[in-house]
């Protein structure tokens, strides 16, 4: 759905399965325009298999994209493991040890800017 804001500009509504809908301002050529500031991404959840773990989170509006990073232990340092496009808030791990624990946050993106990181999330691997 869209609706025009002015006469360069149009407000698109996304309203995915969960029925939670995401606002982006497009200009006329429907190009992305960036927000003034991302909202953080919440509601992290881990869901841990002997070989991967999925992970899911809430939608922001205006991004265009979140980066996924992972910490094997608690003191241990950050990494990026993944990333997804626009409205996608999943994200399957599949580069994960039986037995192990890992710290995952996630962050929204637009280009350059990024927003604060969600609350980490635990999960540990199954034993196969």
């Amino acid at each position: 759905m869209f609706a025009r804001s002015d006469n360069t500009t149009l407000v698109s509504v996304v309203v995915p399965d969960d029925g939670i809908p995401s606002f982006y301002v497009t200009d006329d050529k429907f190009n992305l325009i960036a927000p003034r500031e991302l909202a953080t991404p919440g509601g992290l959840f881990a869901e841990s298999s002997d070989s991967q773990i999925n992970l899911s989170w809430w939608d922001v509006s205006g991004d265009n994209g979140y980066i996924v990073e992972r910490r094997n232990d608690t003191e241990g340092d950050w990494e990026q493991v993944g990333s997804t496009t626009i409205s996608s808030t999943v994200y399957a791990d599949g580069y994960v040890t039986p037995q192990e624990k890992y710290f995952y946050r996630v962050f929204a993106v637009f280009g350059e800017d990024k927003s604060g990181p969600t609350t980490e999330e635990v999960a540990v691997t199954f034993d196969p």
